[in-house]
């Protein structure tokens, strides 16, 4: 279950770029990119909701909260294959502030 909800997250992330104003204008993409990049950004949404509901908060923390490690040289490492809750917030605060007051319909 975790691997296909980071498989989606990675797919989506991914997408980020083209359903915000940071990417190329909207007048360069193709709507039916756009639009399949919205479906596949609403299904982990809809998806990774639906898992949230069966976790509780301790768990919540261990899985989507972990603090930034640092090596040695005191760099930030990545930790590969965790989903950020960091990054889904920053992402859906981009998406819908770009869809509502930057570019609205």
């Amino acid at each position: 279950h975790d691997r296909f909800l980071y498989g989606l997250w990675e797919r989506s992330s991914h997408n980020v770029s083209l359903l915000t104003s940071q990417s190329l204008p909207s007048k360069t993409v193709d709507s039916s990119v756009l639009a399949s990049a919205y479906d596949v950004f609403c299904s982990f949404c809809d998806t990774f909701s639906h898992h949230l509901l069966a976790v509780n908060d301790d768990d919540f923390l261990n899985r989507y909260h972990k603090p930034a490690k640092h090596d040695h040289n005191f760099k930030v490492t990545e930790t590969k294959d965790q989903i950020s809750a960091k990054e889904i917030v920053l992402a859906l605060k981009n998406i819908l502030n770009d869809l509502y007051w930057l570019r609205p319909v």
